[in-house]
Order: C-alpha cells, then sequence, then structure tokens
C-alpha cells in the first residue's frame, strides 16, 4: 500500500482489517479522499496551507465543487458540453482564485475576482433551472450551498477591508 502516500494510515489499516485482496485495497485506497502533502515553500509555506484546510469557506467551497460536479455530468448530452462544462469551469476557477488570495499578500483584488466568478456560477445554475436541468430540489440545494460560500467569501472581503478605527 505504500504506493498510495496520500492516504492516511488508519484508513489503510480499517481496510486492511476486512481480509480484502490487495487489488481491491488498492481500487479503495486509490478512490479514497487524500490529504496533499503541505508545500514547503513560498510566501506563507504551511501557515497558509493550514488555514485553508480549517478555514470554513474553503470547505464549504470544496463540499460544493464535491456536490455539483456530479450533478452537472448527469446532465443530458447536447448541454453537457456547453453548459455543464461552464458550470464546472466557473465553480472550479472560483476555487483556484480563493487558493491564489490565500497565498497572496493583498488578497482583495483576488477575493473581488472571487467575487465576480461566484455572481457567474450563480447566473449559469439560474440557466440550468430555467432548462430544467436539475430538479427543483437539487437546485434550491445548490442555491443554498452557493449562498453560504458567498457569505462567507463577503466577511472575508469585509475582515480585508475594514481599516482599524483610532
Amino acid at each position: 500500500m505504500s504506493e498510495y502516500p496520500f492516504v492516511e494510515k488508519p484508513f489503510l489499516d480499517h481496510l486492511a482489517g476486512f481480509g480484502l485482496t490487495p487489488q481491491v485495497q488498492g481500487w479503495i485506497a486509490h478512490a479514497a479522499p487524500r490529504t496533499p502533502p503541505m508545500p514547503t515553500h513560498g510566501a506563507c509555506a504551511g501557515r497558509c496551507w493550514r488555514a485553508m484546510k480549517e478555514s470554513p469557506i474553503f470547505t464549504r467551497t470544496y463540499d460544493l465543487l464535491r456536490w455539483l460536479l456530479p450533478m452537472t455530468v448527469k446532465f443530458p448530452r447536447q448541454q453537457r458540453f456547453v453548459l455543464a462544462a461552464s458550470v464546472q469551469r466557473t465553480a472550479l476557477q472560483f476555487l483556484e482564485e480563493l487558493i491564489e488570495a490565500a497565498y497572496s499578500p493583498e488578497p482583495s483584488s483576488k477575493l473581488k475576482q472571487a467575487d465576480v466568478t461566484l455572481t457567474k456560477l450563480r447566473f449559469y445554475l439560474r440557466l440550468c433551472r430555467d432548462l430544467e436541468l436539475p430538479s427543483l430540489g437539487q437546485y434550491a440545494h445548490v442555491i443554498r450551498m452557493v449562498s453560504e460560500v458567498g457569505r462567507l467569501l463577503g466577511g472575508w472581503l469585509k475582515s480585508i477591508t475594514e481599516k482599524p478605527q483610532p
């Protein structure tokens, strides 16, 4: 199992207890959530990485992506390569902009761009709903998730732009 360095050891030990063949254990370990290695260089090295893992906006955005990407794959073929691809690309771009903001010494411009990207995502999702691609329940769920991420983004922006009062 050493070929899966990012899979945590307790999970591998747990798999071993089921008496599964090594091949099946490998499949499961390959599909398991991984913890990528912490960066050891750059402006903030491990400090930013830990903050990102623990920050609610990163966990909520990750949850949004985990739910949204499989949902868009189920779109009809005519929409899969246009609208679904746009939704996926925009959602991933949003996450990339958050990561860039976390590593930036001046994150406000990156966060404002992330806000614009989140607005684009909202419009794409609204268009999806108007075309009846997700069900009403799916749309309500994803909009709740996007709204929560938007509130967290607004709070982050506000905390950066507020100036201390004398």
